[in-house]
């Protein structure tokens, strides 16, 4: 999933689901990767943990880690109009 931060919009863990995963591998070169079921990035460090948000749908936007504990959206761009 291509993402970006959007104006940093948080969420409480009270709208967090489950989560779904954690960043495998931190590259910047797509080429890097070889298997499709290998979660990257360029933006987030290895290990960052990724969650599902209640009532919505992962193709458009998850919750994102980051160290300080606090739980960021992370749109989906490849699916969402602008």
């Amino acid at each position: 999933m291509k993402s970006t931060l959007q104006a940093m919009e948080t969420v409480t863990e009270d709208e967090l689901a489950e989560q779904i995963g954690e960043i495998e591998v931190s590259s910047t070169n797509e080429s890097d990767l070889n298997e499709a079921n290998i979660v990257s990035s360029n933006t987030y460090k290895v290990g960052t943990r990724l969650f599902k948000m209640n009532n919505k749908n992962t193709k458009d936007m998850i919750a994102v880690e980051d160290p300080t504990s606090q739980y960021f959206i992370a749109y989906n761009n490849k699916y969402t109009e602008k």
